[in-house]
């Protein structure tokens, strides 16, 4: 994912990825953790450091030949400072994330996270925008979360069943009176529990066998 930004006369494709950002780090020795206070007190070497970084890697996402030099962006300074502004406006989008997990970044751990548990690739990692990894890990935890709960739910409509086989119809009970999950109080009311759904599937279907 990559934006492009008007430098004087000419629009060049830019992009805040992990890949502009692991270059950034091996030019100035900042962590990945420190990059979110890049905007505390940033030098404007750092800050044209940080562009060029995007500048290329723009380029590399859309197989364009980049001559560009850190002392041609410098130059184009003189003529436009609001340049630094608005490439500074796109890394800001770039770099949030919707997750509030504050946690400590690092290399090691974006690879351990997206290679490890997403099953991407190394390109398809470092080819990612730090905004949109962080969401596809965050759809990655809920539907991480989502299989987790549908086995507890099958699970508990199971033993509801076993135990009530063995009850009288009138002393039956709920699959929430014999447990109830913690993340059932956060539900909201009209939503129909999983058992309700499979009872409800039960009866359709035999309603249209009896036809």
């Amino acid at each position: 994912m990559y934006e492009y930004v008007k430098i004087n006369e000419k629009k060049r494709p830019i992009k805040f990825g992990f890949n502009c950002l692991r270059k950034f780090s091996k030019i100035t020795g900042m962590g990945l953790n420190e990059m979110d206070k890049l905007g505390d007190n940033m030098t404007l070497d750092t800050a044209v450091t940080l562009i060029w970084c995007a500048l290329e890697d723009g380029a590399r996402a859309t197989k364009e030949k980049f001559t560009y030099t850190i002392d041609n962006l410098s130059d184009e300074l003189d003529n436009d400072i609001t340049i630094i502004e608005r490439c500074m406006e796109v890394f800001t989008d770039q770099m949030s994330a919707s997750t509030e997990t504050k946690i400590d970044i690092s290399y090691d751990l974006i690879e351990q996270i997206g290679i490890g548990k997403m099953g991407m690739t190394y390109e398809q990692v470092y080819n990612m925008i730090p905004r949109v990894f962080w969401n596809a890990y965050d759809g990655y935890i809920e539907q991480h979360n989502y299989r987790e709960r549908s086995e507890w739910y099958r699970a508990r409509w199971m033993t509801t069943n076993l135990i009530n086989i063995h009850l009288p119809k009138a002393k039956q009970i709920k699959a929430q009176k014999l447990v109830k999950f913690e993340w059932e109080d956060e539900m909201k009311s009209d939503i129909m529990t999983y058992e309700d759904s499979l009872e409800l599937i039960e009866k359709n279907r035999k309603i249209k066998n009896a036809k």
